[in-house]
Parts: structure tokens; sequence; C-alpha cells
């Protein structure tokens, strides 16, 4: 299966419009809740062994949604995570914001994982600055 043909089936637009309100707003939102929102909105694992776009691009979104939170957490435990070093964290983090202004599937997956009104946050925030 395609890495486009997977997101195409994670986020289809039915499954858009079903989505639950978070208990609380993503800023506030620990790593390990985000982890699991990020999992279970992708239906996947984010420590998977696995080299595929998709598992990489969840992955950066993962670390993205983790530094934008109030709940600072170290790169080491980031990657600890995941199964990953904490320079992997940091490559990803570095590379984020020009992923997202090129890669459709990327904001695909974020779009799902956040919901339109954070979206719209995030794309505002990587495009100005």
């Amino acid at each position: 299966m395609k890495q486009s043909e997977k997101i195409l089936r994670v986020c289809n637009l039915d499954g858009m419009r079903k989505f639950s309100i978070p208990s609380k707003p993503l800023e506030e939102k620990r790593p390990y809740e985000i982890k699991h929102l990020v999992e279970t909105r992708l239906q996947m694992s984010l420590t998977d062994e696995n080299r595929e776009q998709y598992t990489v691009d969840a992955r950066s979104i993962f670390y993205f949604l983790c530094r934008r939170s109030k709940h600072r957490v170290s790169l080491s435990l980031l990657g600890a995570m995941v199964g990953k070093e904490h320079c992997t964290v940091l490559h990803h983090l570095k590379k984020f914001k020009e992923a997202f202004r090129t890669a459709d599937d990327l904001r695909q997956m974020l779009y799902h994982v956040v919901g339109p009104e954070e979206y719209g946050k995030i794309e505002k925030e990587l495009t100005t600055k």
C-alpha cells in the first residue's frame, strides 16, 4: 500500500467529521497524551522500527507537538518515548518547518491529528515566521 493510500484511508472526510473534542487544549497535554493522540488518530505505533515515510512523518508530528506543549521535556526523553536518540529528535524538529511547507502528506496527517482549529493556528505559525 502506498503512503498516500494509507493517508487517505486514515484521513477520509467521514472520519474527519467524527473526531471527539479533546478534554483539554493541545498545548496543555503531556507528552504521553500527545503520543497516544497521534497513535490513535493515525492508527499506528510510533515505536515501529521501520523507516517508511508515513511512520517518520508521524514521529515528526509527535516531536513538534510535544515541543509546542507547555510541558517541556528533554529531547532525550522524547526520543526514548519512541525508541530514538535525542539527535534524531533534534534533526526532525529542525526540518519540520520546511517539511510542512513542501509535504502534502505531512500536512494531511497533522490536520487529522490536531483538527481544523488547531491546524489553522499551526499553519499560520509555520508559514509566517
